[in-house]
């Protein structure tokens, strides 16, 4: 099965690279799917994850509680409220999206990415820039799925500036 329909990224696959290091990379990382140009052949390349060709990356995580984030509900105090969740299993999570947000940046000259960060039913955005992070609220993309969608449609139908 496919775990994005190919008519929503035209132009893009997305490669399961949780079992496969980088090659040319020091770290012992290994992000889940990953999204590269369709003209990027893995044969030539000694293996699926190649963080100076990423596009896009995805972490799953098969459970809410793994979510390093938390929104704010109607009735926080949104000044004072503490968004990081602080749960070690938690902050690990976090821990793990940075230093794969870390790698990326370092083996390529761009001014932004994206990670598309799905936990149990729900999902995430998140701009990665080379300051820090803007993280979306969740949303459950199983009830709908139109935001989850639409941000893969724009982004790859987006030109590459």
């Amino acid at each position: 099965t496919t775990f994005i329909p190919r008519a929503l990224i035209p132009d893009f696959q997305i490669i399961n690279t949780s079992h496969h290091l980088d090659r040319n990379s020091d770290k012992k990382i290994k992000p889940d799917p990953t999204m590269y140009r369709d003209t990027l052949s893995f044969e030539a390349n000694n293996g699926p994850t190649d963080f100076s060709e990423m596009e896009l990356n995805f972490e799953l995580k098969y459970n809410d509680s793994y979510d390093p984030f938390q929104d704010p509900g109607p009735k926080d105090d949104i000044a004072n409220f503490q968004f990081e969740a602080t749960a070690k299993h938690r902050a690990d999570c976090r821990g793990q999206l940075v230093r794969y947000a870390t790698e990326w940046f370092k083996r390529q000259h761009r001014h932004f990415g994206f990670t598309i960060f799905i936990c149990g039913t729900f999902a995430r955005f998140i701009r990665w820039d080379r300051a820090g992070a803007i993280v979306s609220a969740r949303f459950d993309y199983r009830t709908d799925s139109r935001p989850l969608i639409a941000f893969l449609w724009r982004f790859s139908n987006s030109d590459r500036a």
